[in-house]
């Protein structure tokens, strides 16, 4: 019985240690992380969502520059928007938009801008692509999803959650 237990436990072990190798070079994150946005200057408190395909982050009084009547024609054009983090701090922000999507949520379907934005976490940049809505009603103004994730971060579920200040 103790060799078989013995066998068991240096399988395991090995299992472990094969498993941390692709996964080394990853940062963990829990379900909510403060992440800075260089673009607007603003730190926000983010949900992760391994369920949304793109970032979306809260944005209102959005006004494309010079704007077309159809939506995929302003690609390339710059959109001007508020923003603010979850202690209330507002700005206003410029960015390119680079695409236009089509996001299913339970509040129902919505084309939304894109732009890009570099998204900081622990002192590592990323660029990627950002939705923009209006997220008042939402507790988190800044929802990470897989394109801030993929390749760069682990979610660890169980790493205790920060709490938005009420």
């Amino acid at each position: 019985m103790q060799r078989w237990l013995l066998v068991f436990l240096s399988l395991t072990l090995a299992a472990c240690s094969s498993v941390s190798g692709p996964f080394s070079n990853k940062q963990v994150v829990g379900p909510v992380e403060y992440i800075s946005i260089e673009e607007t200057g603003l730190t926000y408190l983010a949900r992760v969502d391994t369920g949304a395909t793109k970032v979306s982050l809260h944005a209102w009084d959005m006004a494309v520059q010079d704007p077309a009547p159809i939506m995929e024609d302003n690609v390339g054009k710059t959109i001007h928007f508020k923003t603010s983090n979850e202690s209330g701090k507002v700005i206003e922000a410029d960015a390119e938009i680079v695409d236009i999507v089509m996001v299913r949520s339970s509040h129902g379907a919505k084309m939304r801008y894109v732009v890009e934005m570099n998204l900081a976490f622990q002192g590592q940049s990323k660029p990627v692509e950002v939705n923009l809505n209006n997220r008042d009603s939402m507790t988190y103004p800044l929802l990470l999803g897989r394109n801030w994730l993929s390749g760069d971060f682990l979610v660890d579920v169980e790493r205790p959650e920060i709490k938005p200040e009420q």
